[in-house]
C-alpha cells in the first residue's frame, strides 16, 4: 500500500463506492487526512517519547511514499493516487521538455509554459465534489498560493491558517457540517525544521511536541462519525557535511553531461548526445559506485521505481540517475553559492527512513 491509496480509501469510505479502499477503511460520515511534510514512521518510532498520543494510536501499517521520496512527486501522488510516472512531476527538479529548462517545482512551476497542465493527471477534488463530497485544502498561508499548490490542489478551495491549532479548528468546523467532506490538513513545520536544524534536533521535536498536542485535542473532540488518518510524504534522514559528496571536480567526469536535476540524494543527469550513455554511467559508477546505484533511464522505468510511466513524463526524466544508497548527498562542486549546502535533514532517495510513512487513525476510521 502506498501514498496513492489514501485519497480513494478515504473517499470510498464517505461514499464513493467506485474507488477501491485498498485502506480497508471503515465507512465515515466525512474523512480527514491529516499531512505532515517529512515525519517518516521510523523518524516517529525514534521520537516517540516526544509524541505519545500519535505512538498510541491504531496503525493500518506498511504504507510507503514515492520515489524519489520528495514532496512535489508524493504530494501530486496524494491528490492525484497515481505514481510519478503517470502524474510527472518526477522530482524536486524537473527538466521541462518543452522549454528545455531546470525547473525547482516548489517555485518555478509558473515558468513553464502551461503551469496548470503540468500534471498529467488531474487531482480527485473535482470528482469527490461531483459525488457531492465537499473537498478542502487547510495550510500555512505562505503556501496557499504557491504554483504548486495551485497544481497539485485544483478543483479544491484553499483555507490559511498560520498556527497548528487554528487549522485544526477550521478542520474541525468543516468536520461540524452535514454535508460528507474529504479535508486535507498540510503541516509544514516539521519538514521546515528538519532540512534547517535536523530530524535529530531540538527545533524538531519541539514541533513534535506541538503537533501531538494539537491532533490529541482535535481529534478527542472530533464529531461523531469523521474518520482521521495521518500520513506523511516522506521521512527524513540526517547528513552532516562530512558526508556531502561534490560532482564535478573534473572535466571528465561532466563529459557528455548538459545538465542535472533531481535531488541531493538522486540526481538526475541529462546528457548532450556527445558521450554515450554507457560511458557517462561507468564514469559516475567509478567515482561514486561504492555509495550510490548508477541506473539508466531504462532501468529506473524497468524496475518500476516510479510506476508505470507515461510518455511525457519520460521526457520529463534525467537519461541516468545517481541514487544515494548510504548516508550521502551530492552536491555540485562549481556552485559558487554553494546552493543547499546548509541543509541537514534530506529525502528524495529509497532508504526505509525515507520511504516508510505513518498510517494513524482516529475516529470512525479507528
Amino acid at each position: 500500500m502506498s501514498l496513492a491509496d489514501v485519497f480513494p480509501s478515504c473517499l470510498a469510505a464517505v461514499g464513493m463506492d467506485a474507488l477501491p479502499n485498498r485502506l480497508g477503511l471503515a465507512p465515515a460520515t466525512s474523512a480527514v487526512v491529516i499531512l505532515v511534510d517529512g515525519l517518516g514512521e521510523l523518524n516517529l518510532k525514534a521520537h516517540r517519547a516526544h509524541a505519545r498520543f500519535l505512538s498510541a494510536a491504531s496503525s493500518i501499517g506498511g504504507l510507503v511514499t514515492v520515489f524519489p521520496s520528495t514532496t512535489a512527486s508524493a504530494l501530486a501522488t496524494l491528490t492525484t493516487a497515481s505514481w510519478p510516472g503517470q502524474h510527472g512531476l518526477v522530482g524536486y527538479k524537473v527538466r521541462d521538455p518543452q522549454t528545455g529548462q531546470i525547473i525547482n517545482q516548489l517555485r518555478d512551476l509558473a515558468n513553464v509554459p502551461k503551469p496548470m497542465s503540468w500534471s498529467l493527471q488531474s487531482p480527485l477534488y473535482e470528482a469527490a465534489e461531483a459525488a457531492g463530497v465537499t473537498p478542502t485544502v487547510i495550510s500555512h498561508p505562505r503556501l496557499s498560493a504557491t504554483p504548486l499548490t495551485s497544481v497539485i490542489h485544483e478543483g479544491a478551495p484553499m483555507v490559511s491558517a498560520a498556527k497548528l491549532d487554528d487549522r485544526f479548528d477550521q478542520a474541525r468546523a468543516i468536520a461540524n457540517q452535514t454535508q460528507p467532506s474529504l479535508t486535507l490538513v498540510y503541516i509544514s513545520e516539521l519538514d521546515e525544521a528538519a532540512h534547517k536544524f535536523g530530524v535529530n534536533s531540538t527545533e524538531w521535536t519541539v514541533w513534535l511536541e506541538q503537533l501531538d498536542h494539537a491532533v490529541s485535542q482535535f481529534v478527542t473532540h472530533l464529531p461523531a462519525g469523521v474518520g482521521v488518518i495521518l500520513t506523511a510524504d516522506h521521512g527524513v534522514i540526517d547528513v552532516p557535511a562530512h558526508k556531502q559528496l561534490l560532482f564535478g571536480t573534473s572535466d571528465d567526469q561532466m563529459r557528455g553531461v548538459h545538465q542535472i536535476a533531481g535531488e541531493p540524494r538522486c540526481l538526475q543527469l541529462h546528457l548532450d548526445g556527445t558521450v554515450p550513455l554507457d560511458e557517462v554511467i561507468a564514469t559516475w559508477k567509478s567515482e561514486f559506485g561504492s555509495v550510490a546505484d548508477v541506473l539508466s533511464r531504462d532501468d529506473v522505468i524497468t524496475q518500476a521505481l516510479m510506476g508505470p510511466v507515461l510518455p511525457e513524463a519520460a521526457s520529463r526524466m534525467g537519461d541516468v540517475f545517481v541514487l544515494a544508497r548510504k548516508q550521502v548527498v551530492f552536491y555540485d562542486a562549481r556552485d559558487d553559492a554553494q546552493s543547499g549546502r546548509a541543509m541537514i535533514g534530506q529525502h528524495g532517495g529509497l532508504s526505509e527512513e525515507e520511504l516508510r510513512i505513518p498510517s494513524l487513525r482516529w475516529g470512525a476510521f479507528a
